[in-house]
């Protein structure tokens, strides 16, 4: 039935206790811009036709049942996507290393409890992001140092936290994110001195590692911080 709605451009189905798999008809709309699948019990994997949706701005099938194995690279082929939300599901999230890959421009990205390893590569080309959340995952090791380049000037809010990080990778000592609001870290297995947020940043929580040394006196320049959990 839904198959049949070839001009719809907007479905928001969220919060319905939807069961069963998503149905692969779903995928004849093209001319939808917006799927919204969010806190239904859907389960399954997400079709991999979804990126035949050329024209979708914005995905969320948050709060699912979802499980398999999800190749990120569905979604790199939707040059419009700007909003993507595939937390709290059962998959595993694989994004592949694919340096000719030419990835949508991202403004808002959640993937929480994704069973992600690493720091997906897709974001190496990402200059938009506004809000990035990676946080329960099991990403090990440090932060890499590409990271710092991450959508310097419009990043607001990144949340790291619950993963098996060890620290940065070259990093300068302030945090490069020049307009970041809300900084988590906490959770983790950082080393080392405190990292010193930007000075816009008024939340961070860096509570629950492995820190050692001084409080830097570089932190006492953060005048923004309203909250601050160490």
């Amino acid at each position: 039935m839904l198959g049949n709605l070839t001009k719809l451009d907007s479905l928001d189905l969220q919060n319905n206790y939807l069961t069963g798999f998503i149905p692969p008809e779903l995928t004849n709309l093209t001319q939808l811009t917006r799927l919204n699948l969010l806190q239904n019990m859907l389960k399954g994997s997400v079709p991999s036709s979804i990126s035949r949706l050329k024209k979708l701005e914005f995905f969320d099938c948050d709060e699912n049942k979802l499980g398999g194995i999800l190749e990120m690279d569905s979604f790199l082929e939707l040059k419009n996507l700007q909003y993507l939300f595939l937390s709290l599901n059962d998959f595993y999230l694989v994004s592949r290393n694919n340096s000719n890959a030419t990835s949508p421009q991202l403004v808002d990205t959640g993937l929480r409890y994704c069973h992600l390893r690493e720091f997906p590569y897709f974001l190496r080309s990402q200059r938009r992001l506004e809000i990035l959340d990676l946080s329960s995952n099991n990403i090990e090791g440090q932060i890499p140092q590409w990271m710092s380049k991450v959508s310097v000037e419009t990043l607001l809010f990144l949340d790291l936290s619950n993963n098996s990080l060890t620290g940065f990778d070259e990093f300068p000592v302030v945090l490069p994110w020049s307009k970041l609001r809300y900084l988590k870290l906490d959770s983790n297995i950082l080393q080392g001195s405190l990292p010193v947020p930007p000075l816009s940043t008024f939340f961070y929580t860096i509570s629950n590692n492995s820190l050692s040394g001084e409080i830097p006196q570089l932190l006492c320049n953060a005048n923004s911080l309203s909250i601050l959990d160490i």
